[in-house]
């Protein structure tokens, strides 16, 4: 029974060290599989009782068996719905390609809990892959030129690990969904978010976040960990935080982001019952040395909701304006580093 993930999670929010990416083990040839749990279907080759579509070999298969998936026949078309608790590998991950043209959906849509998935290029879709179940493993892809990368959605307990998503719109999106792992990829040139949480409990660590078009990281839940990553050359901020709470961002390289490295802002009524500026930033690089605390910028939106105010506006002004003032906040990185961490990229 595959373990919980959670325990990863809490493993590493206690001692702050690197987590050891799992390793892959690499097929030299096509008529074993190491890797297998069960028993093994293949797709795509030239011998015997072999698959033609990804979708038949999994319709097939039973819980705990492995789908082998040649690169022979790539690209393959599908939209390949994932609904048992199987082992989903690709030959090559440069090679071995799934496309879905057409529709809301994905290359891959997993449905099933204790689904592992390796190796494949998810290219040209809406979703990259779309998971909305649990104790998923996600590893060794390529996610690239869809509008959402991996679209994560009610599913708890998933790890994503040592993938390259790139040139998506948002590159990873995660909703409704709790204690999950974001390590080692290679998150860049998505066009907006590299990360969007708007979810909470979710570990982001030793991954490279840069060259999106909008915010490195965007946070829109409560008690997210961002630790040892690099947020660097991102178009607008680094790490952009938005009515949430206990947040932490520690040991971090933050820095040449367009538009600032990190911003906080709230509605102020949120933070009037929630206080969501009890965020934590400590020991984060700035991309220089700092002599004394680093501050952190952030802002609460006070909303004029009145009918007499809005009615006054609506007289006065012909264009629409935001009803409402700011009022700054400052937080502190008490401890920033005085170098960049040593992050493999």
């Amino acid at each position: 029974m595959r373990k919980k993930l959670v325990g990863i999670l809490f493993c590493m929010l206690m001692i702050l060290s690197t987590i050891v990416p799992a390793s892959a083990t690499i097929l030299s040839e096509k008529t074993s599989h190491p890797l297998a749990k069960g028993n093994t279907l293949y797709v795509g080759g030239l011998g015997p009782n072999n698959y033609t579509k990804i979708q038949d070999a999994v319709n097939a298969s039973s819980n705990g068996d492995t789908v082998f998936v040649y690169d022979d026949s790539s690209p393959y078309y599908e939209n390949v719905v994932v609904d048992k608790s199987i082992t989903l590998i690709g030959e090559d991950k440069q090679t071995t390609v799934i496309c879905y043209v057409g529709g809301n959906n994905a290359p891959i849509f997993l449905q099933a809990d204790g689904v592992t998935v390796q190796r494949f290029t998810m290219s040209r879709s809406f979703y990259g892959i779309r998971i909305e179940s649990n104790d998923c493993i996600i590893e060794d892809n390529i996610i690239t030129a869809n509008v959402v990368g991996m679209y994560i959605f009610k599913g708890n307990n998933i790890l994503v690990e040592g993938n390259v998503i790139s040139n998506n719109s948002d590159g990873v999106y995660i909703s409704l969904t709790k204690d999950n792992v974001i390590s080692g990829n290679i998150i860049s040139f998505n066009t907006c978010h590299g990360v969007n949480l708007g979810t909470g409990r979710t570990l982001v660590t030793l991954n490279n976040i840069s060259y999106n078009g909008q915010d490195g990281i965007m946070i829109g839940g409560d008690n997210n960990t961002i630790l040892k990553n690099n947020i660097v050359n991102n178009g607008l901020y680094g790490i952009n935080i938005w009515n949430s709470r206990r947040n932490s961002m520690l040991q971090n390289n933050i820095y040449n982001n367009r538009w600032g490295n990190a911003r906080v802002e709230v509605d102020l009524w949120l933070s009037l019952l929630r206080s969501p500026f009890d965020h934590t930033w400590d020991g984060n690089y700035w991309g220089r040395l700092y002599q004394f605390p680093k501050a952190i910028m952030g802002r609460k939106y006070l909303i004029l909701p009145t009918l007499i105010i809005q009615n006054w506006i609506q007289n006065h002004f012909t264009e629409i304006i935001p009803i409402g003032i700011y009022i700054p906040v400052i937080k502190f990185d008490r401890h920033p580093a005085k170098e960049p961490y040593d992050i493999p990229r």
